[in-house]
């Protein structure tokens, strides 16, 4: 027999040895039984051999969680009361890997006044009180917003150690605040402490009691801009970073009318959107509509979202459609509008029933997805909730989720657009991470308050929300 045979029998008799053991093992090894796989994603001994699927996943969810109570409202002479979840704290958050497989609980001082905010995997940002803003009145738990002693602090994902990054100032204080893609800029709203406490000026786009600050966290350099023309509420109204992560699109105060702005994060430097898109009429905006005023002092707000493409200005609002002799179960309807601004149009996408909340763009401006809640309902009927998704012209309208008897707490689109992540819960207490594949609407579920707390406390029920996703360096 020459070599050459010799070497290829070799080589054949190795072979078939490999298989025979793999077959061995894969008879002889026990199964795992489907709990063991729900909790390692385990999917036997070939995958661990061959399926590398997942292990270098670039993008995690990051989540906020909240504390709640189960309030009761008197029902306007009604026979039922009303009950529903009310925060009474932030409870932290963390970030969890897209499939579930593992997930972060982060570290916080004090007591903790906001979300956690991040884009990557380095450094995590949120704002502390030090002492609790929660405050009891007239036997209801209520959240002080107002709550005047707080710091801005910085921890890393390594260490979780936070250190103090900026505090209250002796007018000040700082409302609130989110972080630039790639974490190089930290926005954040300095609110005057001259205004009484638990007034409601969080939901008011009509004062002008706050600036923004934004910090280059590479050099800690601040620049002021917006001063005496800002507030908390056009923060959370309309907040959206360029695609570059080089500018900031918000809403500023103009004498009693309002301006979309440009902002532009390393100089500082704002302009109208008359000056960044001049081809659209920007006069055509109906500030009295999307911004309400009524007999009580303010009503329901619009809010919006640029298209990643700056090619379309997403507006949405609420109104209420209750009357008095339904205040347990109150009704809502709602409006999505779409500025065209290479068109200069303003057109209606939708109009109907229901309670919106968090509409989001997919990364290319292609489709923009929503949340919407049924508004009505007390325990044990509760809300329905479902998410619902739209091309960026107004068309092809189409449900993706339906969670009966819960309620969605926000929703994220994945960078690679592949997926909607979002946070649920119902009238089991349990707070869910789950996400909905936009083209076949297949759900997962991702994380639950059983993972991250352990157990279900329902007297003062955890509740998860997607923040956004998060890239991994």
């Amino acid at each position: 027999m020459s070599k050459a045979s010799i070497v290829g029998l070799i080589v054949i008799i190795l072979l078939a040895l490999i298989i025979g053991v793999l077959i061995v093992l894969y008879f002889v090894l026990p199964e795992k039984d489907d709990a063991d796989d729900d909790a390692d994603g385990d999917d036997g001994i070939f995958s661990d051999l061959f399926d590398q699927e997942g292990d270098d996943d670039e993008y995690q969810v990051l989540y906020g969680k909240t504390k709640n109570h189960i309030s009761t409202s008197p029902s306007m002479g009604q026979t039922e009361e009303c009950k529903q979840f009310t925060m009474s704290d932030f409870a932290g958050g963390g970030t969890v890997e897209r499939n579930g497989e593992s997930f972060d609980d982060f570290d916080y001082e004090d007591y903790l006044a906001s979300y956690l905010h991040t884009r990557t995997n380095d450094d995590y940002y949120y704002i502390s009180a030090d002492e609790s803003p929660q405050t009891e009145i007239m036997g209801y738990i209520a959240y002080n917003w107002d709550y005047p002693e707080k710091t801005i602090f910085e921890a890393p994902f390594s260490s979780m150690h936070s250190k103090e990054l900026v505090k209250s100032a002796d007018d000040a204080f700082p409302g609130n605040l989110d972080v630039s893609p790639g974490n190089k800029y930290l926005v954040y709203v300095m609110t005057s402490k001259d205004q009484p406490e638990f007034s409601g000026e969080i939901m008011n786009p009509f004062t002008n009691d706050s600036s923004l600050i934004i910090r280059d966290l590479a050099s800690n350099k601040e620049t002021e801009v917006l001063s005496g023309k800002y507030n908390r509420f056009l923060f959370d109204s309309m907040r959206d970073f360029g695609a570059d992560g080089k500018t900031l699109f918000t809403i500023s105060r103009d004498g009693d009318n309002f301006n979309f702005v440009k902002i532009m994060l390393d100089s500082g430097k704002v302009e109208t959107f008359d000056e960044v898109f001049p081809g659209f009429d920007w006069t055509k905006t109906k500030w009295g509509e999307l911004f309400e005023q009524n007999e009580m002092g303010v009503g329901y707000h619009a809010y919006f979202t640029l298209s990643p493409d700056e090619e379309r200005l997403i507006a949405y609002k609420n109104y209420s459609a209750s009357d008095q002799g339904s205040q347990c179960r109150p009704k809502a309807n709602h409006k999505i509008w779409s500025f065209n601004i290479d068109e200069d149009t303003i057109e209606t996408y939708d109009d109907g029933t229901g309670l919106m909340d968090s509409l989001e763009w997919d990364s290319n401006g292609k489709e923009f997805a929503w949340a919407q809640i049924s508004c009505g309902g007390c325990y044990p009927d509760y809300l329905d909730a479902y998410i619902y998704k739209m091309d960026a012209d107004g068309n092809n309208k189409e449900e993706l989720v339906e969670e009966l008897k819960s309620k969605i707490l926000q929703l994220a689109w994945s960078p690679d657009d592949t997926e909607i992540a979002y946070g649920v819960y119902s009238t089991d207490f349990v707070g869910w991470i789950k996400s909905v594949d936009p083209r076949n609407k297949q759900l997962e579920n991702v994380l639950s308050t059983r993972d991250t707390e352990g157990s279900i406390n329902e007297g003062n029920p955890i509740t998860l929300t997607v923040l956004n996703w998060i890239e991994i360096k």
